[in-house]
């Protein structure tokens, strides 16, 4: 049974894998059949090790040094002569689909919170080091493996069943049964390996290494090395220990670079920004969802079945002027989201500012939202706005913000039940205290404006995309955002290297992007500069072999960039270069101002 002491998901330590080592060692095999591993958390199998071990990396050596109890527990785990069985409920990120994958066989059960996803290349810019380069291509295919690992693709119970990751997909309900019966069957069955063939590895190459040419340079290279293995061992060119010391190489040589290292660190900025964000935790209860014209976020919730959630869509007239409604339609924005509690207190998020409230918020049309939390005796109500955006990214990005202060009734809140509500379907989410807009809206209108300035002074959009792919921009927010950027935001994510870089476009996106972290932060509108890191990277992208917005923002590179104030004055207004200068005067990063 996993249960990390402490934790609220599983990490499989190095103790975890002495442990394992030694439960393995102590099985009698005259008298037991099959091991099942299966985890004592409902919403985690395992989340991960590869991370921490890679902070600790700092000589190529060192990669082959602190992973090897973990490798051999796995190796342990896969020679063992008897069936080894992954039942696997909750998260399974990282390290976990390689622990699943180094069992013979693979059981998911069909809940919202079982997702597999390989998070060291996406997230963290190193190639793994325990199996999975040799192991995804023989189960789910190169092309499958590919999206998997380098390009961030997850997978709920059924895909991952579907895409031959995992043998069965069985019901939560019947879960213990239909997990008997299935270790019974393996158990009369002789194993037999099996190995995805597929008939397209050059087209499949092709494809992927034009889309590495498409990266920022800096990234290039742990994409390809990572997919060189990937192609190895579905070509079936190494055998097992060839291949396990060419990951183990790459895992080295990849975790140690400044790009790996920054991006490493934002991972702390993300636990950090959830913890402001989530006000103490919170567990979404037995809920029942309706979706007044919300396809976005509709799409969302149906593509992560929960039974515990329930998916009712509603067509409703707002009770807003027809005005307001027409301009959030046209944004893509959320419209209303109804959320009822199965049992008391009851809450229900929907449409109720009246349209003279609108009126004088004319601004504010991404999404006004309304919270009522009550029992048979008490009623109270305060408001609580959301947007949902749909980014180029592989997420869906979310704010909730409170107009007022946040009141809570029997210890409950309704941003952070909303916020555990987005977040558990897979939702980015982020929490705020907007005034007449969203946050989210004013960062993209923060990042638009020098592209703005520099398309409508007769520069070329592919110059400006090639710029801010250069600069790491891997993913730029949806063109429908922008619409004040006309033409221009058709060709944003299309990058093209036979087009020049624009000369301090990134330069003038950077000021831009500095002078409004600084009012968010100042006015309270965000509680912490991780929460606008966050907002960065999800939304528009701001790359995380960069660290995050606020931690690459020094007095020292802000100073450098101000050097070129003459060209910046074409592309951002005087508010925004005073406030980067003054925060050179001031001399203090963001995170301690």
């Amino acid at each position: 049974m996993l249960d990390t002491p402490g934790s609220r998901v599983n990490v499989f330590s190095v103790p975890a894998a002495e442990e394992l080592l030694a439960i393995l060692r102590s099985i009698d095999f005259d008298v037991t059949r099959a091991l099942v591993i299966r985890s004592g958390k409902p919403r985690s199998f395992v989340n991960g090790v590869g991370l921490m071990l890679a902070n600790a990396v700092k000589t190529e050596e060192d990669a082959s040094r602190l992973t090897e109890p973990v490798r051999a527990a796995y190796t342990a785990l896969r020679e063992l002569p008897i069936p080894t069985i992954a039942v696997i409920e909750g998260s399974c990120f990282g390290c976990g689909v390689e622990l699943a994958m180094h069992c013979r066989h693979r059981v998911a059960v069909d809940v919202g919170d079982t997702q597999f996803y390989m998070t060291e290349i996406v997230d963290y810019l190193f190639v793994p080091v325990f199996g999975a380069t040799r192991d995804l291509p023989r189960l789910v295919g190169l092309r499958n493996a590919t999206e998997l690992l380098l390009w961030g693709m997850k997978w709920n119970a059924f895909e991952a069943t579907a895409g031959g990751l995992v043998d069965a997909c069985i019901d939560k309900h019947s879960r213990d049964v239909e997990i008997a019966e299935f270790v019974e069957r393996v158990t009369l069955t002789p194993f037999r390996p099996t190995w995805f063939l597929e008939r397209s590895l050059d087209a499949i190459a092709l494809e992927n290494k034009a889309r590495i040419a498409l990266l920022p340079l800096d990234q290039r290279e742990v994409h390809t090395s990572c997919f060189e293995l990937l192609e190895r061992s579905a070509r079936g060119l190494d055998d097992d220990d060839s291949a396990r010391e060419r990951e183990r190489d790459a895992c080295g040589r990849s975790a140690m670079s400044t790009q790996s290292k920054a991006a490493q660190g934002f991972f702390f900025v993300r636990q950090v920004a959830d913890g402001r964000c989530r006000v103490g935790p919170v567990e979404t209860p037995r809920t029942t969802v309706e979706l007044h014209r919300v396809p976005v976020l509709e799409e969302v919730f149906r593509a992560r079945f929960d039974p515990d959630i329930r998916i009712r869509s509603v067509v409703a007239r707002s009770r807003r002027d027809s005005d307001a409604c027409r301009a959030e339609d046209e944004g893509g924005f959320l419209d209303a989201l109804r959320v009822s509690l199965a049992a008391p207190p009851t809450m229900v998020v929907e449409d109720s500012l009246a349209s003279s409230q609108v009126r004088e918020l004319p601004a504010m049309v991404d999404a006004l939202a309304h919270v009522s939390v009550g029992t048979d005796e008490t009623i109270w109500t305060a408001p609580v706005l959301v947007s949902v955006f749909a980014t180029d990214g592989p997420e869906r990005f979310a704010e909730v913000a409170s107009r007022e202060g946040e009141r809570n009734i029997d210890g409950r809140d309704p941003g952070a039940l909303i916020y555990s509500l987005l977040e558990r379907v897979g939702v980015r989410v982020v929490r705020s205290r907007a005034e007449t807009r969203f946050v989210a809206s004013t960062l993209l209108d923060a990042f638009a404006a020098p592209l703005v300035r520099y398309v409508a002074r007769g520069g070329r959009s592919h110059d400006a995309a090639r710029a801010l792919r250069d600069f790491g921009f891997v993913h730029t927010p949806r063109a429908e955002l922008f619409g004040r950027l006309g033409p221009a935001h058709r060709v944003l994510s299309r990058v093209d290297d036979t087009f020049s870089p624009a000369p301090f476009i990134t330069s003038a996106v950077v000021v831009s992007l500095l002078a409004w972290a600084r009012d968010a932060l100042e006015r309270g509108l965000l509680a912490h500069p991780s929460i606008v890191d966050v907002m960065a990277t999800d939304l528009l992208g701001f790359p995380v072999a960069r660290g995050g917005l606020c931690r690459s923002l020094t007095t020292e590179s802000v100073r450098a960039i101000l050097t070129k104030s003459a060209s910046l004055a074409a592309l951002v207004d005087p508010s925004t270069l005073a406030s980067a200068e003054e925060f050179v005067a001031r001399g203090k990063p963001i995170y301690r101002s």
